[in-house]
């Protein structure tokens, strides 16, 4: 069996309801170039797509699985593997957190951009009640462990939240799961971690998962 090899899709946001400029968005932009520019991450990973979501629950869901098929149709019959990468502003916290796992629950505190504003809704009911959730199998303890030895402020997190950070990454987990993986990012505002810091993170949270995947081996079945 040959290793695997991270074939990755990267979202951030826009705008939204007390957001106006969303770092995430500038993130992304800047991971493209450096993809545009031809750098591949560690491990020989390769990023794919960069796309920057509308805050709306519906058209994120229709956006990640359009990306999902993407990734698998790039990966189909090589030893690449999908890896969805989102990354989403939370402006109540400090510090980088990534999240765990994905509540079965849309409960927004505020409109998303169509004007949407689900209560205690179940996300997919056929996945069950809104206290269940989804746990990423990539390794997040790992990975924040990685990043941390490098100087970032990173942490890992159980709690993604209600609203459409937690609904785009469970849409994620559920598309890529038996397939490949899905790991969601809180970054906190500009106003308290710089853009050039969290670019920097970006690309080395991006390496470490890469060079995880080279570790796992792949089946050719």
């Amino acid at each position: 069996m040959d290793a695997k090899r991270a074939c990755v899709v990267v979202t951030g946001f826009g705008p939204f309801h007390g957001v106006e400029k969303n770092p995430t968005q500038w993130m992304v932009e800047t991971i493209r170039e450096k993809a545009q520019r031809g750098m591949g991450l560690d491990e020989g990973g390769q990023i794919v797509a960069c796309a920057v979501l509308d805050v709306a629950a519906k058209n994120a869901k229709k956006c990640v699985e359009e990306l999902v098929h993407m990734a698998e149709n790039d990966a189909k019959g090589t030893q690449y593997v999908p890896v969805m990468v989102h990354f989403g502003v939370d402006t109540t916290r400090e510090g980088i957190h990534v999240e765990q796992r994905a509540y079965n629950e849309a409960d927004f505190r505020c409109p998303d951009n169509q004007g949407w504003q689900p209560k205690g809704q179940a996300i997919d009911e056929s996945v069950g009640g809104r206290q269940q959730y989804i746990t990423t199998t990539l390794p997040v303890p790992q990975l924040v462990r990685s990043c941390r030895e490098k100087g970032f402020q990173v942490h890992a997190s159980e709690d993604a939240g209600r609203f459409v950070c937690n609904w785009t990454f469970f849409q994620s987990l559920l598309l890529t799961r038996n397939k490949g993986y899905a790991v969601f990012v809180h970054v906190p505002p500009e106003h308290t971690c710089s853009l050039d810091v969290l670019g920097e993170f970006a690309w080395t949270f991006l390496n470490a998962i890469s060079a995880y995947i080279a570790t796992q081996p792949h089946s050719h079945a």
